[in-house]
């Protein structure tokens, strides 16, 4: 994997350090770490502002926070990953509109999207036509990475990001990719020499008293049920039984005590939590899906891809998977 260095305007300088060490992490904190030792420093390509590519991939960013180490003999510079950086653009409502809406094609709908929020000079979104149109409406205020994921999602498509070269130039690439489920042709076992752990939380709350505006006799009072699929649906009053564990939910300064109640319950409802080790010898994407089993007790897992780890160093690199996750249903 040949890594380049390249300056502010987009003339590389050199590839990859023999001595360095590389360290991202993509689709949690988007950041990465890129280490060397202090005799292979160079004074025009390890400075903040440059960026850190490799052609065909989204392994890659802006160095930036340089910190140096005499007593380990190193300089070590962090920064963002590609995504990272549309982690730190927001996504506002129009002006006079409650929340902004778009609607169009995919492809073309992020590019309007980044052209609010970027320059051409170092993102651009591919000019396919994928043949999807979407009409979508963003949470208030988003990143605008949660908003482009949560729009393709809706159409069951990705966020794919890779860096491209076109002659003497290069630029990272933005488009829409179709979800690939694996689990449909791939099982991963113990088999597989693949480990995976699964915690399935089944002492959950199914009711909720919801206490809204007013006072004693007239204050609001709401009642929930809440199925095991995580549907929320109103109800006259809490029922008795001994599975019944109900949840107080006391917020006397909503104006929506039906719609904060409902978000309280996918809150306070811990979900199963997923987590696999897959072997780096696979190329994954993120939204992609696997699918897992455990011969012994039964239990599976069909969970999309949602961190990577890629780590480089002595010009070995390996890559983890995390799929699902608590907060990941």
């Amino acid at each position: 994997m040949d890594f380049i260095i390249a300056d502010t305007n987009k003339k590389d300088l050199c590839f990859l350090d023999d001595s360095a060490s590389l360290d991202f992490d993509v689709g949690s904190s988007d950041d990465f770490q890129f280490s060397i030792v202090l005799n292979d420093y160079d004074t025009e390509a390890h400075i903040e502002g440059n960026i850190l590519y490799n052609l065909g991939t989204e392994y890659g960013g802006v160095f930036d926070d340089p910190e140096i180490s005499t007593r380990d003999n190193k300089i070590t510079l962090t920064g963002d990953t590609f995504r990272g950086m549309l982690k730190k653009k927001y996504i506002e409502p129009s002006k006079g509109a409650d929340y902004y809406t778009i609607s169009g094609e995919l492809n073309t709908c992020i590019k309007t999207l980044m052209n609010n929020a970027f320059s051409n000079v170092l993102f651009k979104v591919s000019d396919r036509n994928t043949g999807v149109k979407v009409s979508f409406t963003f949470d208030r205020y988003c990143n605008l990475l949660d908003g482009i994921n949560k729009m393709l999602a809706s159409k069951s498509y990705r966020l794919s990001i890779k860096a491209v070269r076109i002659e003497d130039d290069f630029f990272v690439e933005l488009s829409a990719t179709p979800i690939v489920d694996y689990s449909d042709d791939i099982e991963f076992s113990q088999d597989s020499d693949i480990q995976f752990k699964i915690k399935r939380v089944t002492n959950k709350y199914n009711y909720m008293i919801a206490l809204g505006k007013g006072e004693l006799k007239d204050r609001q009072v709401l009642y929930f049920y809440c199925d095991k699929a995580g549907n929320v649906s109103s109800v006259a009053a809490i029922p008795k039984g001994d599975k019944v564990k109900v949840y107080l939910y006391d917020n006397s300064s909503t104006e929506d005590l039906k719609g904060d109640a409902i978000k309280k319950f996918a809150e306070i409802n811990s979900v199963d939590e997923y987590s696999m080790t897959i072997k780096d010898d696979m190329e994954l994407e993120l939204g992609d899906i696997v699918g897992g089993r455990d011969y012994i007790t039964g239990m599976t897992i069909v969970q999309p891809i949602t961190r990577k780890i890629i780590k480089y160093s002595n010009k070995k690199q390996s890559i983890s998977y995390e799929i699902g996750g608590k907060g990941n249903a």
